[in-house]
């Protein structure tokens, strides 16, 4: 592992850490732990530097996407026909 991987993880880990975390912190920690588990996966398939970049770059969007779902409290669901419905999530 790499140490921006493990930097990157431990980053994570301690932002997530705390009990009661400011909406901006929660916000921080989504973006920080999206964007470690894309660093890890690309650990993981020794990705070259550019692919680990994308991959960083899209786990740090998608923990943005998941935070922001877990404001409105509203999941995507796929409906079967490559769309997808908005409903409360479970």
């Amino acid at each position: 592992m790499t140490k921006m991987t493990m930097a990157a993880g431990l980053i994570a880990i301690t932002t997530l850490a705390g009990c009661q975390l400011t909406p901006q912190q929660q916000q921080a920690g989504a973006t920080l732990g999206g964007l470690a588990a894309g660093l890890l996966v690309a650990g993981a398939f020794d990705a070259n530097t550019e692919l680990t970049i994308l991959a960083a770059a899209a786990g740090a969007v998608a923990g943005q996407l998941l935070y922001q779902d877990s404001l409105t409290g509203d999941c995507a669901y796929a409906d079967g026909s490559g769309g997808y419905r908005i409903a409360p999530c479970p």
